[in-house]
C-alpha cells in the first residue's frame, strides 16, 4: 500500500484553514498543521506540529517525509523570513504560494508606493529614515503578519529603527478596510468581498489584527480605485489563489498592503466554497475556479487576548468558540487566547450577536481576555 501524500498549512494561532478541505482531499492527503501556537486540539482530521523555532520546520519535514507530491500552503508569512526556510520547503515540496523574489518585492513599499501613483492609488506618507515628526507617525516592520512590530512612534521605540527592515507611516485615523479576492494563473480573478477589519492594542503591537466583519456597507465610489489596485499587483506580480489587500479610509481611500496568501480574512468564505478553502486554493494553481456559492450572510470573527497571564481552569466546549483554550493552557499577557464566530441576516443584528457571544466568552474566561 502506497504512503499518502501531505497537504501542510503554516499557520498562526488557527487550525480552520486545515480543516477546510473536502473528504475527498482528507482520503487522498495526510494533513499537516505547522503552528507557531501550541494547537492541543483533539482531532483525527489532521496531525498538529508546534513550532518553539523557526530551524523546527525543518525537523518536522523530514520527519514527515515530505516530497515534491507534498502541497505547502502558507497562511502566514514566517517561511519568507529566512530564505534557507523557505528554500528547502520549495526544493522539497510543491509550494502553492508566491515565490520569494515576488514576496520580497510586494513588501518593497518605497517602490511599490511609486508605481502605485501611475495608478492614481493614494497611500500614507512613507519614510526611511529617522526624521522630526511634526504628526503621528507609525514605526512598521517591513515583513510581518497579522499587523505584529506596528507601533505609534515615541522617543522609547524609534531607536527599534533598522534600515531596510523598519520604516515610518503617517498615522491616518479612519476606517481599516480589506478586500478578498482569488486569482488564478491566466490573471483573471473574482472578488469575493469587503470586510471591516479591527485591530487591538497588545504588547506585541499597538495594531495587532483583532478580526473583521463581513458583508459591510461600503461606498461604491471607491470601486473603481480598489479595482485598479488589484489590476495593478494581478498584471505585475506572480500571484495566484487567495489574495487581499489592506486599505484605510478617511478623506479618501489609502492602500496599506497586500497580503498574497490565505489570510485570516478568508476564513469568513468558507460558505462561499462550501468548506473548502484549501480545494478553492489548489484548483486555482491548475486554472481552475472552484464554484463560488456567494451568499447574503453577514459573518465576523474576532481573537481574543489575554488580559494578564493566567491558566484555563475549565473546558471549552462552546461551537462559537475556535482555535485552542483548553483546560490547563497558560496564557501570558497579550496572547491570543481564542477566537469567537458570529453571524446574522444583517449588519446591525451582527453587531448585536457580536456584543451576545463576547460577553458570553468574557464569562467563560472570568473577564481575563479582551
Amino acid at each position: 500500500m502506497s504512503q499518502k501524500n501531505s497537504i501542510l498549512t503554516y499557520s498562526y494561532g488557527t487550525s480552520e484553514y486545515i480543516k477546510s478541505v473536502s473528504k475527498e482531499k482528507k482520503e487522498e492527503y495526510n494533513l499537516h498543521l505547522i503552528d507557531f501556537i501550541e494547537n492541543n486540539e483533539a482531532t483525527d482530521i489532521f496531525n498538529s506540529h508546534n513550532l518553539h523555532h523557526l530551524s523546527d520546520i525543518l525537523e518536522i519535514l523530514k520527519k514527515i517525509k515530505v516530497n515534491k507530491n507534498s502541497l505547502s500552503i502558507p497562511t502566514s508569512e514566517y517561511i519568507y523570513y529566512d530564505k534557507n526556510i523557505y528554500d528547502f520547503i520549495a526544493q522539497n515540496t510543491t509550494l502553492l504560494a508566491c515565490d520569494y523574489n515576488t514576496f520580497n518585492q510586494l513588501k518593497d513599499i518605497k517602490s511599490i508606493h511609486k508605481e502605485l501613483e501611475d495608478y492614481d492609488i493614494s497611500f500614507p506618507i512613507t519614510l526611511y529614515k529617522k526624521s522630526i515628526f511634526n504628526k503621528q507617525y507609525l514605526i512598521k516592520k517591513k515583513i510581518s503578519s497579522g499587523g505584529l512590530d506596528t507601533f505609534f512612534v515615541s522617543n522609547s521605540n524609534e531607536n527599534k529603527f533598522i534600515k531596510d527592515k523598519y520604516y515610518f507611516q503617517e498615522y491616518i485615523d479612519g476606517t481599516n478596510y480589506s478586500v478578498s479576492f482569488i486569482a488564478l494563473k491566466d490573471k483573471t480573478y473574482s472578488i469575493l468581498g469587503f470586510n471591516k477589519i479591527f485591530s487591538k492594542k497588545t504588547p506585541y503591537s499597538d495594531f495587532s489584527f483583532s478580526g473583521c466583519l463581513r458583508q459591510v456597507k461600503f461606498d461604491n465610489k471607491y470601486l473603481d480605485t480598489i479595482i485598479n489596485c488589484i489590476d495593478y499587483f494581478i498584471s505585475n506580480f506572480n500571484i495566484i489563489g487567495f489574495c487581499s489587500i489592506d486599505f484605510i479610509i478617511k478623506d479618501k481611500l489609502y492602500f496599506l498592503e497586500i497580503n498574497p496568501r490565505l489570510s485570516q480574512s478568508h476564513l469568513i468564505y468558507k460558505s462561499f466554497f462550501n468548506n473548502q478553502l484549501i480545494d478553492a486554493h489548489i484548483k486555482s494553481y491548475n486554472n481552475e475556479l472552484m464554484n463560488i456559492n456567494y451568499d447574503l450572510i453577514y459573518r465576523g470573527f474576532e481573537h481574543l487576548f489575554a488580559k494578564k497571564s493566567f491558566k484555563v481552569n475549565n473546558d471549552i466546549k462552546e461551537k462559537f468558540i475556535l482555535n485552542g483554550a483548553k483546560n490547563g493552557d497558560f496564557f501570558n499577557k497579550g496572547d491570543p487566547v481564542c477566537t469567537i464566530f458570529y453571524f446574522s441576516d444583517n449588519e446591525n443584528e451582527l453587531i448585536k450577536e457580536r456584543d451576545n457571544v463576547y460577553n458570553k466568552a468574557q464569562n467563560i474566561f472570568y473577564n481575563e481576555v479582551y
